[in-house]
């Protein structure tokens, strides 16, 4: 009887005791990682796209497309070409 309440304990004790709170709080960090890379692939598919129809087919709100749009471009990932109004984004190679 005292073998089996030691290898109960011991089996508690190894047992995660975090597993269940780790999920919750990595999932928001993996999110904008995804939202880069359906930006990208958007792009890479469809050249001189504008921030409206990545928005539109990405499901990402243009403040958030406008953040990540900005950090691929500092990143050298993206190029702007053109204006605003006329001008669309292409993927670097």
């Amino acid at each position: 009887m005292l073998n089996q309440l030691k290898d109960g304990i011991k089996s508690t004790i190894t047992e995660p005791l975090n597993g269940p709170l780790n999920k919750p709080l990595n999932e928001p960090l993996n999110e904008p990682l995804n939202k880069i890379d359906l930006i990208l692939n958007y792009i890479f598919n469809h050249p001189m796209c504008k921030r409206k129809d990545i928005s539109k087919n990405t499901n990402i709100s243009l403040g958030a497309l406008k953040r990540n749009l900005q950090k691929l471009i500092d990143n050298n990932k993206i190029q702007k070409i053109g204006s605003d109004k006329t001008g669309g984004y292409i993927v670097k190679k």
